[in-house]
């Protein structure tokens, strides 16, 4: 799904990659579709669960067929990592983003999006149960086939370990400098807000308690998180 939010990310990639040739990028969990533009002699490699969802994605050169967090992907080998909206799906996460840091070359990109596990979205997310999640998707947005076969939603974790401070942390302890790191609402949540006013108000209410409660480490509305880290040499 694109949102207009991306577009700033996408500049400062393609500030980054103006000068590169024959770039080599991984889209991690990559499904059935691409959010980011690449140079057109990017060469694209897709892993995902799914063998279906690699099929219909037509973009790709390479596609691999498993697990972010048990595949083991060649050291040192990638230009850029893109992993949209997958981490919040993985069990394990954090082995996932080791090998993201284990894969890509000196230099390289590493891009991440998913929800703000520390919003009024993400932990209702978290604590809600995947039925609910289907509901959700059949009613609100009218996919009637979501939930069966490789029609998402598919189960999420949320893990805490992917919260935007953790995730700074693991900027810092995996050598990667910090290029853009943002935090907003996405407009689809926006529009879910506008479109009905009792949720509107039951988002105040209950953001502003928890909040409160959080003393401000839970965001009522910056729903998602967009990242963008560049991996340093070594420091000798």
């Amino acid at each position: 799904m694109a949102f207009p939010e991306i577009a700033e990310i996408q500049l400062k990639i393609d500030q980054e990659l103006r000068d590169k040739q024959k770039t080599k990028i991984l889209e991690a969990g990559c499904g059935s579709a691409s959010h980011i533009n690449f140079p057109s002699d990017s060469y694209l490699i897709g892993i995902d669960l799914s063998e279906k969802q690699l099929d219909r994605n037509s973009r790709l050169d390479e596609k691999i067929i498993g697990d972010l967090q048990h595949y083991n992907l060649p050291h040192k080998s990638l230009d850029v990592i893109v992993c949209w909206d997958v981490l919040e799906h993985l069990e394990f996460p954090s082995k996932a983003l080791e090998k993201f840091s284990l894969a890509v070359k000196t230099g390289g990109l590493l891009i991440l999006a998913l929800p703000n596990v520390l919003s009024l979205k993400g932990l209702i997310t978290k604590f809600t149960p995947h039925w609910f999640h289907i509901w959700f998707y059949r009613n609100y947005y009218g996919s009637k086939l979501a939930g069966t076969g490789d029609i998402g939603p598919f189960p999420a974790f949320l893990k805490f370990s992917v919260s935007p401070r953790r995730l700074k942390s693991f900027a810092e302890k995996n050598n990667f400098e910090i290029q853009h790191f943002q935090l907003l609402e996405y407009s689809s949540q926006k529009r879910f807000r506008t479109n009905f006013w009792v949720v509107n108000f039951l988002f105040y209410l209950l953001g502003t308690v928890i909040t409160s409660l959080t003393f401000g480490r839970v965001s009522t509305f910056n729903s998602d998180c967009l990242i963008l880290l560049k991996k340093m040499p070594n420091e000798q």
